[in-house]
């Protein structure tokens, strides 16, 4: 049975190309094959420049079965607007019994805030396979508080800037060690929704008002998953709800009034409109009272 792992990471190794990941494989080859020992002499070194911007360097350990080490260096050239400089590493048994095989690939990109990540592929009796995931969760800790602090800090920079794929990428990285962690959750839906993936923003913010029901954000992205569905009703009960948290900011009664003029409702529409002028409240550089006012000369003279 093949057992797939992967393990996202805001920090380095401080030295992927030490002895840690080989003495990590070694030790998964053991489980899966009790008597292998790694033989560290027999080497063969190989190199691959078929691509000019890929280096890709080999070294093999053991005859009849030991590790390869596999490392792959990319640059792009000046000018490119790829962003996939980074490089990989990756170690693999070979030369074990039949059904039976491990592999590491530490994986570093330098495009998106010097992300990394480990994936552990092990294929094995169910027990054994079971033993090397559970060594591998306890050799590569997870990152700490401190660690979780910086990767929220480039993910709201991120947000800020508009840079969604990047919002998303961090995001999902808190996700994947802190599951019910709130800024995370409104940060990756408010990026979706850019990205029209209307189906998760909806599962995720249903998932933010559980942990934190008062979120007016989590309500305001729910009302917008449902004016992208067009179902008018339902992105109105959520904006009013929005509302209902914030009641003091224009923009309450402003994106509520453009429901009811999507729905068709203009004399409704201009009431909201009205109360968003009146409001002095903003948050962020939009002025939604002056938008409002221009709505209601709009809608008068239509």
């Amino acid at each position: 049975m093949v057992k797939k792992v992967e393990r996202f990471q805001p920090y380095f190794l401080e030295n992927p190309e030490d002895d840690r990941l080989p003495e990590a494989v070694a030790g998964y080859a053991s489980h899966l094959q009790p008597g292998f020992a790694l033989d560290m002499t027999a080497e063969e070194h190989e190199a691959d420049d078929s691509d000019p911007h890929v280096t890709v360097r080999r070294a093999r350990y053991g005859t009849g079965q030991g590790i390869t080490i596999t490392l792959h260096e990319r640059v792009e050239p000046p000018g490119d607007d790829s962003p996939t400089d980074g490089s990989a590493i990756e170690i693999a048994t070979f030369g074990l019994a039949e059904g039976r095989r491990a592999s590491i690939r530490y994986q570093m990109h330098w495009d998106k805030g010097n992300r990394s990540y480990l994936e552990l592929e092990v294929e094995g009796p169910d027990r054994e396979a079971d033993d090397i995931v559970s060594a591998f969760h306890k050799k590569f800790a997870g990152p700490d508080d401190g660690d979780i602090k910086r990767l929220k800090k480039e993910m709201e920079a991120a947000l800020k800037r508009q840079d969604w794929g990047t919002t998303q990428d961090y995001g999902q990285a808190v996700l994947l060690w802190r599951p019910d962690d709130t800024d995370a959750l409104l940060a990756l839906g408010s990026s979706m929704l850019i990205s029209r993936d209307i189906d998760q923003v909806e599962k995720l913010m249903l998932r933010l008002l559980a942990l934190k029901p008062d979120s007016h954000q989590a309500h305001l992205n729910l009302g917008n998953v449902w004016m992208n569905r067009q179902d008018y009703d339902k992105a109105i009960e959520h904006y009013r709800q929005m509302m209902e948290l914030v009641p003091h900011e224009s923009f309450g009664p402003f994106i509520l009034a453009t429901a009811h003029e999507a729905k068709g409702d203009t004399q409704g529409a201009i009431e909201l409109y009205r109360q968003a002028a009146e409001l002095k409240g903003s948050r962020g550089p939009t002025d939604f009272a002056q938008l409002a006012r221009e709505a209601i000369e709009r809608l008068r003279e239509a």
